[in-house]
């Protein structure tokens, strides 16, 4: 995460309404997040089912404002988005 003059609750904010929006549409196993919040780990087959909603890019674009970054585990590809 690059060093931002972010506040917490910005960051928890951000957090919880992806977390919220993601709970929704999937099992656990799907997504979680590391680094305190700072890194959401989601498998490419959920990314892929969300990328194009319009309410997933809002909160994609919130989360990344505050610091927040994506990380996909079963995707060479995408290593860090």
């Amino acid at each position: 995460m690059e060093s931002t003059n972010v506040s917490t609750s910005s960051l928890h904010k951000a957090i919880a309404a992806l977390a919220e929006y993601l709970e929704d549409k999937f099992s656990p196993d799907l997504f979680g997040f590391l680094d305190g919040g700072t890194t959401l780990e989601i498998m490419s087959e959920a990314l892929l089912r969300v990328s194009c909603a319009d309410e997933w890019q809002r909160l994609l674009q919130q989360y990344q404002q505050v610091g927040g970054t994506i990380y996909c585990p079963d995707d060479n590809e995408w290593e860090v988005v």
